[in-house]
């Protein structure tokens, strides 16, 4: 079994909205965000939901230490 990767969600901004603007349409209402890439889940795949491989609202979320 080859390296498992990570929604781009799960790196991204947007991924947990707030009341300054962040989020997106899948953050806030669980629509999908036109023009993304997503891949649908298969059987085999442990969860559920869509993994996201590009996105235009993908801002890269700043790790603070």
């Amino acid at each position: 079994m080859g390296k498992r990767r990570e929604t781009l969600c799960w790196q991204c901004e947007n991924a947990v909205p707030n009341h300054k603007g962040r989020g997106c349409e899948w953050s806030r209402n669980f629509q999908p965000v036109p023009g993304w890439t997503v891949k649908e889940p298969q059987a085999e795949d442990e969860c559920e939901g869509y993994f996201v491989t590009a996105c235009p609202k993908f801002r890269r979320e700043v790790r603070r230490k």
